[in-house]
């Protein structure tokens, strides 16, 4: 991928920077297998979805412990500009991607995300890595933290954006887990539930659609979705999300990270 001085552990501590970005040059690569869950607002070209979720055998890192490079299906993604948006659990790392242009060989790179909407023109991404053994108990994680964004037509930067309250269940047997959560944009509190979504290789994703509820959801908001367990022991948990509303111009797009309630 890129030039990098050393190998390091992810740091065992909670730290979140939002709108407080940093421009510092990939300078280590942390091994050991990685699940990335990620969304992207513009439309690529060959690829008709926004969303995604790969597992990467490592992930970069600048010296500010922020989300820089990863391999999806194709190769290595770089990313040297800005990291917005940062949030750490643990070995979760959470950051935004905007104004500049991805590098690597990878299918997602290449891509010019450099366009005048900023907040709503970029790439979310959210990484952990794979758990070191299988899951098997039932267990309920809390919302901890994420980022989403305003859509088109809605004041851009300035918009007021939260997630305001969310949950991750793994059922019985841990083959399945359910989401939920609620997000406020301008446009208003958008709200959706995923029941018994597979669990494959420790990730899961929507099959269609699930219905979502919303102030402007008449013609009818639906929601998708991609996620992961993550941690040595399973956790922590991340998600991907993209809300279509025929309301509005763009999708809702965003990241949710989760911590495993003792």
């Amino acid at each position: 991928m890129v030039n990098h001085s050393g190998r390091y552990s992810l740091p065992l501590l909670l730290a979140s920077a939002p709108f407080s970005p940093s421009l510092i040059a990939a300078d280590k690569t942390v091994p050991g297998g990685y699940q990335v869950a990620f969304v992207h607002d513009y439309q690529q070209r060959n690829d008709p979805d926004k969303l995604h979720r790969v597992i990467s055998p490592t992930i970069d890192l600048n010296s500010a412990d922020e989300i820089t490079g990863f391999d999806d299906s194709l190769g290595p993604i770089v990313w040297n500009e800005l990291v917005y948006d940062t949030g750490v659990q643990a070995t979760l790392k959470w950051g935004r991607w905007t104004r500049g242009i991805t590098g690597g060989t990878g299918l997602h790179s290449g891509h010019d995300i450099s366009g005048a909407e900023g907040i709503r023109n970029s790439f979310r991404l959210i990484a952990g890595p794979l758990p070191d053994s299988q899951l098997t108990d039932a267990a309920t994680f809390s919302l901890i933290g994420g980022h989403t964004s305003p859509t088109a037509g809605e004041g851009g930067g300035t918009s007021i954006t939260l997630l305001t309250r969310g949950n991750l269940t793994l059922n019985e047997g841990a083959e399945s887990a359910d989401v939920s959560l609620s997000l406020r944009v301008a446009s208003g509190i958008y709200s959706f539930t995923a029941e018994d979504l597979t669990i494959d290789r420790y990730g899961f994703s929507t099959s269609q659609p699930v219905v979502t509820s919303g102030v402007l959801c008449i013609p009818g908001c639906t929601t998708e979705i991609t996620g992961f367990i993550s941690g040595a022991d399973g956790t922590e948990a991340g998600i991907a999300f993209s809300i279509s509303n025929p309301a509005l111009s763009k999708q809702i797009n965003g990241v949710a990270a989760f911590k495993r309630e003792p």
